[in-house]
């Protein structure tokens, strides 16, 4: 009986002892996909501004400009754990971008000049991210909602 107690208490010590392990591992893996999610959204600040661009090769004469604002401050992350042997972790990022468009021009200077604004939209985008051999990899994105 008294064999019984101590191998029950040593089992839940060993349980107890993984699950804190566990949670360890997981709060490192959270805290370095802060800090990577951090420099991804640095980059994607520095992708902002306005670009001129074609709207369509079949059609002449169809420049627009067009400007992205990335809206980081209120970006959510999430850390995932996965049943996969390649990526046991996967991070999600979830970023709104505000898209503003002048109307078309004819030609990429007319288009690049263009300062009054005609169409804005939102988009919410979510970036996914594998932990694999040690590092956070990018995935994926995709649209997860519009608004015109």
């Amino acid at each position: 009986m008294q064999l019984r107690r101590y191998c029950t208490v040593g089992l839940i010590s060993a349980i107890s002892f993984a699950a804190s392990a566990q949670t360890s591992t997981e709060q490192s893996l959270v805290s370095s996909f802060r800090a990577f999610s951090s420099d991804f959204l640095q980059s994607l600040r520095q992708k902002e501004g306005c670009h001129t661009k074609q709207a369509s090769a079949d059609i002449p004469d169809s420049w627009f400009k067009e400007c992205q604002k990335y809206d980081v401050d209120s970006a959510k992350i999430d850390v995932t754990k996965t049943a996969s042997l390649v990526s046991p972790y996967v991070g999600t990022l979830v970023v709104r971008v505000v898209i503003s468009n002048t109307v078309w021009q004819p030609t990429e200077a007319k288009a690049s000049a263009d300062t009054v604004i005609t169409h804005i939209r939102e988009q919410t985008v979510e970036y996914s991210f594998g932990y694999q051999s040690g590092k956070w990899r990018f995935t994926s994105s995709r649209v997860i909602s519009e608004t015109e």
